[in-house]
């Protein structure tokens, strides 16, 4: 069965990608925490992230937050963290195995969408 699986069936195989995604909603979690999906090989080959994150979205769970606007690597609003790099969603091919994560310096609002308002905390970081 494709879909939601435990951490400990992590592996993919060649004919599916393997998609471990934060998930936190700050009003009802008391921690954050990792979901894993397992996705079918046409689904995430030759497909950006966002495209995957969409499918995750419509296929297993309605309830995953994430940003989005342009989808034109224009405005911003996509940006995440897959396996350790910070990327726009709408840009960046998939991968196999991705770990998507929200952007570090961000509050999170709910999963991996995050506030998009410009902090002090990141002025010292373009520094």
């Amino acid at each position: 069965m494709m879909g939601k699986m435990g951490k400990e069936s992590a592996r993919s195989s060649s004919s599916e990608g393997t998609v471990e995604v934060f998930r936190f909603d700050p009003k009802v979690d008391a921690a954050p925490r990792y979901e894993t999906f397992r996705v079918p090989y046409p689904e995430w080959k030759d497909k950006k992230v966002l495209e995957v994150l969409h499918y995750i979205f419509e296929r297993f769970d309605g309830s995953l937050a994430m940003g989005e606007s342009c989808t034109v690597q224009h405005c911003g609003s996509c940006g995440i963290r897959m396996n350790g790099r910070s990327i726009l969603a709408c840009d960046v091919p998939a991968e196999g195995a991705m770990k998507l994560e929200p952007l570090s310096v961000k509050r999170v609002l709910k999963d991996l969408l995050v506030d998009q308002s410009f902090s002090s905390e990141e002025e010292e970081v373009a520094e």
